[in-house]
């Protein structure tokens, strides 16, 4: 979500008591109220601390950080390729940046509808990504897929959508759902940051 301003209030001393002062002797325990004011030479050139200089400050940030960085966060809905489960976790955070936008991604599932080898891919990122580069995010945690291998998670040149890749060691194949052993739950958790038009 956008910067949220506060609205800074002057503090307002009671009448006629602007300059009060409560002193108390340490020694004897007395306390004593004098009226303190300052010394015209007492004071150097420089800016008030008040609520008007505090929402001056506010309004400056704000309008930086929500005009010229265009801060944005929230939720979104990713969507799966059908991996033969019931998904009943489609999760997706982003904080948007500029440009750049950082995302978290949750499916899990515990219900095995039928076998699948559809190649995993992930659609519904909240920003259309940059299309004239590769991006790659990180893969967390991955369950009942296959091959075995190192997980990566690929936004392609010119398309709105992550490829679930496998690094096998002997090279990069597209990441399925397991052939066997297909009762129980799978789980995928992306994070990462990408390029934004």
């Amino acid at each position: 979500m956008p910067f949220v301003k506060r609205e800074w209030v002057d503090r307002i001393p009671a009448a006629g008591k602007s300059g009060r002062r409560k002193f108390k002797n340490v020694e004897t325990g007395v306390e004593t109220l004098y009226d303190v004011s300052m010394a015209d030479d007492a004071t150097t050139a420089g800016d008030e601390w008040n609520a008007e200089n505090m929402n001056d400050l506010e309004n400056r940030i704000a309008t930086y950080l929500n005009t010229y960085l265009n801060v944005q966060s929230g939720t979104f809905t990713p969507s799966i390729t059908d991996t033969g489960y019931y998904v009943e976790t489609k999760e997706g955070t982003y904080l948007k940046i500029g440009n750049l936008c950082y995302i978290t991604i949750h499916f899990k599932s515990t219900s095995d509808v039928g076998a699948s080898s559809n190649n995993i891919t992930i659609t519904g990122l909240p920003f259309a990504p940059f299309a004239d580069e590769e991006q790659q995010l990180v893969v967390g945690h991955t369950s009942k897929f296959t091959p075995s291998g190192t997980k990566m998670a690929v936004i392609p040149k010119r398309k709105n959508r992550i490829d679930m890749w496998v690094d096998t060691g002997t090279g990069n194949t597209p990441m399925t759902r397991m052939t066997h052993g297909n009762s129980g739950e799978f789980e995928i958790r992306i994070c990462g940051v990408y390029r934004t038009v």
